[in-house]
């Protein structure tokens, strides 16, 4: 997806929210209801005009204190929304060139040498629908590992991970409860990229060389090169599409943040506007 779009989506949602929280503060700020948590002028007991001067100034200071934490939490915030945006557009872009020019087919020359497949029965909590309880989900989690020959030499690619079909345990105490067995087997198993199940050792697939590169792991961050010559049995298109996906999943992150700085400085602003009046 290209970044204008997530930019024009953040626009959006951006005013929307800022929009919204500015109404709120600036009706806290017109109300009386709103008190500063502090004692009034008219009761302090001051010994001399000094002490009146620290009160006073002490008390200016407590209430731009809201101000203040708002104004670091918006700038934090702020900064983390473009770290974020600037690295998910960076993904983005260097998985946007064409596969067929960075990826030559070698064919179905490649060897598997070794396969070493794991499993493991996970729980975690899954955020659920707005103004919903988290989910408490159980899923199998595999990891494959492979090792493959070319031209006499053994080779090693990236370690796959994937998740099966989740479970969703919604009993009292289900937190509490031992994870159940979700795996059954390695049979189950059927989201690897290589071969449609776990690949045996002494099969033969398909594989790609990067080509038109000097340090093809860095230049081809994308593709995620596991060994120096950058010889593939992953198809380079999966790993593309994965890179796209994970570079927009951050793009979004950004794009919240920058809803968040944007809610932190309306607050900023009514708070200060409420201290300035009180004062």
């Amino acid at each position: 997806m290209a970044i204008g779009r997530w930019q024009r989506t953040g626009l959006l949602l951006g005013l929307w929210a800022n929009g919204a929280l500015a109404k709120m503060v600036m009706g806290i700020a017109d109300g009386e209801d709103y008190q500063l948590a502090r004692e009034p002028r008219s009761t302090m007991v001051l010994p001399d005009s000094q002490a009146m001067t620290l009160l006073e100034s002490g008390g200016a200071m407590s209430s731009f204190l809201p101000s203040i934490i708002c104004g670091v939490i918006s700038l934090g915030c702020l900064l983390a929304g473009i770290i974020l945006t600037i690295m998910g557009g960076g993904t983005v872009a260097d998985a946007s060139g064409s596969v067929g020019e960075s990826f030559e087919s070698l064919g179905t020359v490649c060897t598997i040498a070794t396969a070493d497949h794991t499993f493991q029965s996970k729980r975690e909590s899954q955020t659920a629908e707005a103004g919903a309880a988290n989910d408490l989900v159980e899923f199998c989690e595999d990891r494959v590992a492979y090792t493959f020959t070319f031209d006499g030499s053994t080779l090693s690619e990236r370690v796959q991970t994937s998740r099966r079909p989740s479970v969703t345990r919604d009993g009292v105490f289900d937190s509490f409860a031992p994870v159940e067995d979700r795996c059954q087997g390695a049979g189950g198993y059927d989201s690897d990229l290589v071969c449609e199940s776990a690949c045996r050792p002494g099969q033969q697939v398909p594989c790609w060389r990067a080509q038109g590169c000097s340090d093809c792991a860095s230049e081809l961050a994308w593709a995620k090169c596991a060994n120096p010559a950058c010889i593939k049995i992953i198809p380079p298109l999966a790993e593309q599409q994965q890179s796209q996906e994970e570079g927009d999943i951050i793009q979004l992150l950004g794009l919240f943040f920058f809803i968040i700085a944007g809610g932190s400085c309306c607050f900023t602003v009514g708070f200060t506007a409420c201290a300035m009046r009180r004062s």
